[in-house]
């Protein structure tokens, strides 16, 4: 398939046609990943970021931080 480059602020862009987004699972705001290979351009979806517990604790402070909410007693086969 062949496409057009544009000029976009100072940089040049393509337009990615909906029916090959669909195909590799991208929608607006996706990340991807641009390799250049032997004269060639290569694009691939990002893969998701992996999250570490610990690294997750960090970011926690006093404004995010949310006193602990009751539910009531267990129903069904509930455990608390």
């Amino acid at each position: 398939m062949e496409i057009q480059v544009r000029k976009w602020g100072n940089s040049l862009g393509i337009r990615i046609p909906q029916a090959i987004a669909n195909q590799i699972n991208i929608q607006d705001g996706s990340k991807i990943n641009l390799v250049l290979k032997s004269n060639k351009i290569e694009l691939s979806p990002a893969a998701p970021e992996e999250y570490k517990l610990n690294d997750l604790i960090e970011l926690i402070t006093e404004a995010s931080l949310h006193n602990e909410i009751t539910t009531g007693e267990p129903r069904g086969r509930e455990i608390w």
